[in-house]
C-alpha cells in the first residue's frame, strides 16, 4: 500500500471554448423584450404554487434584480422557459467575470464558420449595449 504524505487536494477544473464575448454591459430588458405577458403567466402560476416564497413585484423590477440573482445561465433558462424557445447562447459565469457566445458544438451541419460567427454575433448584439468584438473564447476554472 502508498502513504500519501503531504497535501493532497481532490480539486477539479472545468473548462470551455465558445466564440462570443468576455464582460459585455448586458441590457436585461433588451434580453426579455416583448415577453411582458408570457412573464406575468408564469409568474402567477409560480405565486399561486408557493405565495410565501414568491413576492409581488414588476416585471421591471423582477428583469432589474434577476441577473444579481441568478447568474446569466440561470437568465438564458427564465428566458427559453417564458419562450418557448432554446437560446443558442451560452454564458459561464466565472470569479473574473461574465463569459457570453456560442459553443462550436451547437454549429448546425449546413452552417458555415461564417455564418456561425455572424449569426453569434446577431444573438449578443440584441441583448448587449454598445460595441462589443466577438473573439474565440476559451477558460479553465474551480467545478
Amino acid at each position: 500500500m502508498k502513504i500519501r504524505q503531504g497535501f493532497v487536494s481532490n480539486s477539479s477544473t472545468c473548462s470551455f471554448m465558445i466564440y462570443g464575448v468576455f464582460n459585455p454591459e448586458i441590457d436585461i430588458h433588451r434580453l426579455f423584450q416583448g415577453t411582458e405577458g408570457a412573464w406575468a403567466k408564469w409568474y402567477a402560476q409560480r405565486q399561486a404554487k408557493a405565495p410565501t416564497y414568491v413576492p409581488d413585484t414588476t416585471f421591471e423590477d423582477w428583469c432589474d434584480n434577476l441577473l444579481d440573482d441568478v447568474g446569466f445561465e440561470d437568465t438564458l433558462w427564465y428566458l427559453a422557459k417564458l419562450t418557448g424557445e432554446e437560446s443558442n447562447l451560452v454564458g459561464y459565469q466565472t470569479d473574473w467575470g461574465l463569459y457570453i457566445g456560442r459553443d462550436p458544438k451547437h454549429m448546425t451541419d449546413d452552417e458555415t464558420m461564417a455564418e456561425f460567427k455572424a449569426n453569434t454575433k446577431e444573438a449578443i448584439a440584441k441583448i448587449v449595449v454598445g460595441d462589443f468584438k466577438c473573439e474565440w473564447q476559451q477558460e479553465e476554472y474551480p467545478c
